[in-house]
């Protein structure tokens, strides 16, 4: 069995994490042709790591997630059908509306805990059009700190390494490793067989073996987000599609309201 070194195995590790953060992105136009770069990266990664029954689980995800690649039309298409533009969509992406005790203040508080998160890391959210809490933005944050470990450890800087490795098994406890399995199996039954099912059960496989790998052990929230308690309005990123999504929103809310009281058609 191989075994790779510390700075290898989290440069690979990172790698891993910037594929499952790209497959989540709302797609621009640059995405397929930054997709197959990556891809092709996790392959090499993946083969750094080494066999072993954990890594051919992981390696059988990322073969079918590859086998599955979009065109730019196709997945923006999915990627809005499972997604969506506000927090009203089939799956919701983000941290704080799954956890089923965070009213609109302990909410805000929960964003500003992980805004202060990253902070404390030197990290700054560019204004990317999404949330602290989006899960593409928490993956990224992950693979910052895999490198930040590789930096370290090749520096000869364990201490560094140490406290890099340790803030990813108390973000993995605290945060992702809390709520996005429960996100994964919601995709792996809309999208059994489509890109995003599969590459949630890719990073549900990457994340089980991290979690093993750091002894990550988080508590996780309900299987479905709670209601939010923010409106449209608040939910809306402020992308282009903000007028489209409220106006196609209201129009749903208002249809289900009537149905609620029995109106005719």
């Amino acid at each position: 069995m191989k075994h790779a070194s510390r700075v290898d195995e989290a440069l690979s590790r990172a790698v891993l994490y910037r594929l499952a953060s790209h497959a989540f992105r709302d797609p621009p136009p640059s995405w397929p042709a930054e997709w197959d770069a990556i891809a092709r990266g996790a392959g090499s990664a993946l083969e750094e790591l080494g066999d072993g029954p954990e890594s051919d689980r992981l390696c059988d995800a990322f073969d079918a997630l590859a086998g599955r690649a979009l065109g730019l039309e196709e997945l923006q298409t999915a990627h809005a059908r499972l997604f969506g533009h506000t927090l009203r969509a089939a799956v919701v992406p983000y941290e704080t509306e799954w956890d089923p005790a965070a009213g609109q203040i302990l909410q805000a508080h929960l964003l500003a805990d992980l805004a202060a998160f990253y902070r404390a890391f030197g990290l700054e959210l560019a204004p990317c059009g999404e949330r602290v809490d989006h899960l593409s933005v928490e993956l990224s944050f992950l693979q910052f700190l895999a490198v930040k470990e590789a930096l370290a450890a090749e520096r000869g800087q364990g201490e560094l390494a140490d406290v890099a490795r340790d803030a990813e098994r108390r973000f993995l406890a605290e945060h992702i490793g809390r709520w996005v399995p429960g996100l994964c199996r919601k995709l792996a039954m809309l999208d059994a067989q489509g890109f995003h099912g599969c590459a949630a059960e890719f990073l549900e496989q990457l994340l089980a073996s991290e979690s093993r790998r750091l002894d990550a052990r988080a508590a996780p929230v309900a299987e479905l987000p709670r209601e939010s308690a923010l409106a449209l309005e608040d939910c809306c990123m402020g992308c282009d599609h903000e007028a489209s999504c409220l106006e196609v929103h209201r129009a749903f809310d208002f249809a289900r309201g009537a149905e609620s009281r029995g109106d005719p058609p």
